[in-house]
C-alpha cells in the first residue's frame, strides 16, 4: 500500500472509529472508490440541493459500476455521515422532494 493509500484510510478511519468500524486494507478499494465518486460528482453550490436519496442511490450505481454486490463499509447512514461532515450541511426537509442536502448538488 502506497503513502496516498495509507492516508485515505487514515482520513477515512477517524470518522469510521466514531462508529466502531475498524478499518483494513480490504476496505481500501471501496474507499477510493468512495472518494473518487465525491471528488467527481459531488460538488458544493450555494444555491442548489440535492436529495438524499438521489445521491444515495448515485453512489450505490458508481459502485456498483466498479465493484460486484453492495458496499461492505459506506452503507446509508456511514454515507450520511460523511457527507454531512465533509460539506459542513445538515440535512434539511424540502417538504414534498423529502430530505436534501442543502449547497450540494450532483454532477452526472
Amino acid at each position: 500500500m502506497d503513502k496516498a493509500s495509507a492516508g485515505m484510510l487514515r482520513q477515512f478511519g477517524e470518522k469510521f472509529l466514531l462508529t466502531g468500524i475498524d478499518l483494513g486494507s480490504e476496505h481500501f478499494h471501496e474507499l477510493r472508490t468512495f472518494d473518487n465518486f465525491l471528488a467527481c460528482h459531488v460538488h458544493e453550490n450555494g444555491i442548489r440541493d440535492v436529495q438524499c436519496m438521489l445521491l444515495w442511490s448515485e453512489w450505490i450505481r458508481n459502485y456498483r459500476r466498479k465493484a460486484p454486490g453492495f458496499p461492505k463499509l459506506i452503507h446509508e447512514e456511514e454515507f450520511r455521515n460523511i457527507i454531512t461532515d465533509t460539506f459542513g450541511v445538515k440535512v434539511a426537509d424540502a417538504g414534498f422532494r423529502g430530505a436534501v442536502y442543502p449547497g450540494i448538488r450532483f454532477v452526472p
